[in-house]
């Protein structure tokens, strides 16, 4: 996971990245904005998505407020080849082809957060 402070180094970074997936590539790559901090944040790899997650919780957990209203504080983009959007229809519906990778085709589809409750009891 990278970091930035401004758009353009963060948008740099992603089309660095994007050229390097092969084209039997699984892996994704999400581009996130947080809006609290303002900062950009470039996550790839198997894991790209629950690490995105984790971050966003890790954030929540830090000023705590409500959790649906901080979600809504965040925007997510994930990154996959085309050839995964067309084997995969269900799962990127509603993707675009993606301008930052010359000759590759890429796929880019914005991602909505969702919050997850739960409760648990503890006897002291």
């Amino acid at each position: 996971m990278e970091v930035f402070e401004t758009a353009i180094e963060a948008m740099r970074f992603l089309k660095n990245k994007l050229k390097t997936l092969e084209e039997n590539d699984r892996n994704k790559i999400y581009f996130t904005y947080d809006a609290y901090r303002e900062e950009f944040i470039v996550t790839f790899g198997e894991n790209a998505g629950p690490e995105i997650a984790h971050y966003i919780e890790k954030m929540f957990y830090k000023d705590p407020d409500d959790a649906e209203y901080h979600a809504k504080k965040y925007t997510v983009y994930g990154y996959a080849l085309t050839a995964q959007t067309v084997e995969y229809p269900y799962i990127f519906l509603g993707s675009r082809a993606s301008r930052l990778a010359g000759g590759t085709k890429f796929s880019r589809k914005k991602w909505g957060i969702g919050t997850e409750y739960s409760v648990s009891f503890h006897i002291a």
